[in-house]
């Protein structure tokens, strides 16, 4: 399309904002001056950078403050340019960019918006009263034909970007469950009864501290003396297929793989990485044949009860007993391992409940099975919708018998705790302040790191099971800073200006791309990276002491911290 466009006379020329658009204040009005309704005609717009920008619909109020629609609206808290259709009101600190060439229409903006919140990050570090002149000298890239902006290339472009993008999104989450669903072999995902009640029943299950000694030894593994370079390989093939443990954080400690005839096995294994500046106290389980290259061991059940569910259970318990308090100075060995306590289910003769471990494991993954199922089903539907393309279109795998159990419940840590800065010693208070209101958040995995850093959000979750927003309005409205730090490395640690904080609920997220959000409502902090020296914060083990303060099921808790 782009060749044919060039060929036909059409040209890219770098422009400036000014010579496209005219950038002006709004006539602007506090929300208590409207009434708000689903039924209502016009947007009102505020400096808020989710729902478009738009904060609700309002009744028509008059002529003098209504704002022409086809234009460009932009908060001058986020900085984030919006597409308003129609005709809409605005609240305070917010700007419209109107167009001043012909034929500007929602899929032109598109092109627009994509430039301007490229400079989101520039203009955020401004004054209000020194945005419009950025904005003017804004430079953009814009197809031209015959002297005028190329509207109908621009249009028939993005049409072809968002078909391109939509059909490779569907194609390949279609691909994805497919092969996941023959791996896994869970065609059939309607809870059976000992699964439900396993969900329903976890927070009343008697629990017990069992050492991991008394339930794992090291295996002996027998492999012959071998050379790294000729006897494994980073890609696995017939001839290195053994997967080797050694100091890997992630991808289930494995960066190589032997030789058959060289390196010894064991099944239904559960791996310690014991050194490594980041993989200490790493664990994971390991249901096929395994072996280790170095600086990690392999642990198997005294009894050999193990399925491949109480691996991953006990996996997981293992490493929130020892991630924390191993490192690369103090190297997780399994002769300090094995003295550890976990803390696991246990039945009514005060043996572990293997068959609960079973169920309960079993349940949740049918759980995100049909989570899964459900959001590609609603995916392909909005694909349908996009494309135009004719139902069913696609081949959907089926997921027979799938069924809702709400057991978020059980499951999630309570939404946040709230300390006193007293609490804290003197040179930790006196490093903040003691007159500020902070906010200690975890990211707890990648993914969800990843979405933090991408949206500059940081969210906490509401509900009743620790007061009302109301309650804690006053002091959201005073948190300014947030620590973020990483659930498996504390002592790296992130330091954020709070610019502006809403109240969001679990579709506004979902909406967003947010990693599976439980609860009906969040608050939602909008973060903007600082350079702070956190040195200090960290000799200190700040982070762990306020790890240390929660209970082993509050892990990771949001925690606020107020004079």
């Amino acid at each position: 399309m782009e060749k044919k466009f060039i060929e036909s006379g059409g040209e890219y020329r770098k422009c400036l904002a000014s010579t496209l658009f005219e950038v002006k204040g709004n006539p602007q009005l506090d929300k208590d001056s409207f009434t708000f309704s689903k039924d209502s005609k016009y947007p009102y717009f505020t400096r808020t950078v989710f729902n478009n920008g738009i904060l609700g619909y309002v009744d028509y109020l008059d002529e003098e403050h209504l704002i022409k629609g086809n234009s460009l609206a932009v908060g001058m808290m986020g900085m984030r340019f919006f597409y308003m259709k129609h005709d809409f009101y605005a609240g305070q600190f917010t700007k419209t960019a109107f167009p001043i060439f012909d034929g500007f229409n929602e899929s032109v903006a598109l092109w627009f918006i994509s430039w301007f919140n490229k400079s989101s990050v520039k203009y955020l570090g401004l004054l209000v009263r020194d945005f419009e002149n950025a904005f003017n000298n804004t430079e953009l890239i814009v197809p031209y034909k015959d002297g005028k902006v190329a509207v109908d290339y621009i249009e028939s472009r993005i049409r072809e970007l968002e078909e391109s993008r939509i059909r490779e999104l569907e194609e390949s989450r279609i691909r994805e469950l497919e092969a996941y669903l023959i791996a896994a072999g869970f065609e059939d995902c309607a809870l059976t009864q000992s699964e439900r009640d396993a969900l329903m029943t976890f927070r009343n299950r008697k629990f017990g501290y069992v050492c991991i000694g008394d339930l794992y030894d090291k295996v002996k593994l027998k492999n012959k003396k071998f050379n790294k370079r000729s006897d494994s390989a980073k890609e696995r093939s017939k001839t290195f297929s053994i997967p080797l443990v050694n100091a890997k954080h992630g991808d289930n400690g494995i960066m190589f793989y032997g030789r058959n005839e060289v390196f010894d096995t064991v099944s239904s294994s559960i791996a310690i990485i014991q050194n490594g500046a980041v993989a200490t106290g790493d664990v994971y389980p390991q249901p096929e044949p395994t072996s280790v290259l170095w600086d990690a061991y392999l642990i198997k059940s005294l009894t050999d009860c193990d399925t491949e569910n109480s691996l991953f259970y006990i996996t997981a318990a293992i490493e929130k007993t020892i991630k924390l308090k191993y490192n690369y100075d103090k190297k997780a060995t399994w002769e300090r391992v094995k003295t550890e306590n976990i803390y696991l289910p246990i039945n009514e003769q005060g043996n572990i409940d293997y068959a609960f471990i079973d169920a309960y494991v079993n349940a949740i993954k049918k759980q995100c099975i049909t989570a899964l199922k459900n959001e590609v089903d609603r995916e392909h539907k909005a694909y349908e919708r996009a494309v135009n393309a004719e139902p069913t279109a696609m081949h959907i795998p089926i997921v027979r018998n799938y069924e809702e159990v709400e057991f978020e419940s059980f499951l999630a840590a309570e939404p946040f705790e709230c300390y006193k800065w007293n609490r804290f010693d003197q040179i930790i208070i006196d490093f903040f302040g003691g007159d500020k209101t902070i906010l200690v958040g975890c990211s707890k995995n990648k993914k969800h790191l990843g979405w933090i850093v991408s949206h500059n959000l940081y969210n906490v979750r509401l509900g009743d099971t620790k007061g009302s927003m109301a309650e804690y309005r006053n002091m959201f409205d005073q948190t300014s800073l947030l620590l973020l730090y990483d659930f498996k490395r504390p002592n790296q640690i992130f330091a954020y200006a709070i610019i502006a904080h809403s109240e969001m609920s679990k579709q506004e997220l979902t909406q967003m791309g947010y990693p599976n959000p439980q609860r009906k409502s969040y608050m939602v902090f909008q973060i903007v990276p600082i350079e702070i020296d956190l040195t200090l914060i960290k000799n200190q083990r700040l982070i762990e002491k306020l790890i240390e303060m929660n209970p082993p099921k509050d892990k990771g808790t949001p925690v606020f911290i107020e004079p």
